[in-house]
């Protein structure tokens, strides 16, 4: 694994000023150390070094059953998908609906039975084959935010990226290209695991899934990633030690975008 490592700089600032911030194992490379750092400079919590082209590697991954729909997931789902409609409906201009990172297609499932126009998209391509055949659409699509671009610009009322941030690659890169898919008015949701208290995170276990998450996002940073990308932020709502998520939609000025985090 050592081989296949990259050395990043801060995602948000650039900067090359980072401090230990933590170790983690992974059961699958027991004798590896991946270590979390802290940028100096913006606060930024990251994994460095990190897997080289992990893109590559869940495009191509095998299809895994354990992560298709079973009554339990579906429940959690279900209720999940309830909270954001209800965090959602006060913005949202219209019911056109991608679920970006769209996994086994549990939420783009719950909100296309709740009468959103809804689609969903991955870049695991047989994860994707398998979820269209589960549930006989072709409203489920294998595809990255490239391919979306040339298909759906300036399409969408409500973007969906539910666990998606914490292991994006280049976030400052992929949060503005998400706009050029939303409509004027158009909203962006996002919620990602919250390192607000990493002291009772790290004790609790909850959060440093390494190598799979390459940022820990802070309501700082999230915000600043955000703001940056000319997103007005509305709501922002964070829990402690990764037990609540950071949930937001947000909204470029000039196009109208509303961010919310709930």
């Amino acid at each position: 694994m050592a081989e296949l490592r990259e050395y990043v700089t801060c995602n948000l600032c650039g900067s090359t000023d980072h401090s230990h911030y933590a170790s983690g194992r992974n059961m699958l490379w027991p004798s590896e150390v991946f270590q979390v750092v802290r940028c100096n400079v913006c606060g930024l919590v990251f994994l460095n070094p990190r897997p080289v082209d992990m893109e590559t590697v869940l495009r191509e991954r095998p299809f895994d059953p354990k992560v298709m729909p079973d009554p339990a997931k579906m429940k959690a789902r279900q209720a999940f998908f309830a909270e954001w409609s209800c965090l959602v409906g006060p913005f949202a201009p219209g019911k056109r609906l991608l679920d970006f990172g769209c996994g086994a297609g549990m939420f783009w499932h719950a909100a296309y039975e709740a009468g959103w126009d809804a689609y969903g998209s991955d870049i695991g391509v047989a994860l994707v084959r398998a979820a269209r055949q589960y549930w006989n659409t072709d409203r489920l699509l294998a595809a990255g935010i490239e391919e979306l671009q040339q298909r759906f610009a300036g399409f969408f009322d409500v973007i969906n990226a539910s666990q998606v941030f914490e292991h994006l690659t280049n976030p400052k890169r992929t949060a503005p290209e998400l706009r050029s898919l939303l409509k004027p008015g158009g909203v962006l949701t996002i919620d990602v695991p919250s390192i607000a208290n990493w002291k009772e995170f790290f004790r609790k276990g909850a959060i440093l899934d390494v190598p799979a998450h390459f940022y820990y996002w802070s309501p700082a940073t999230i915000r600043r990633l955000l703001e940056e990308s000319g997103y007005e932020i509305a709501v922002l709502q964070a829990g402690f030690g990764g037990r609540r998520l950071i949930r937001r939609l947000v909204r470029n000025p000039e196009l109208q975008n509303k961010l919310v985090f709930s």
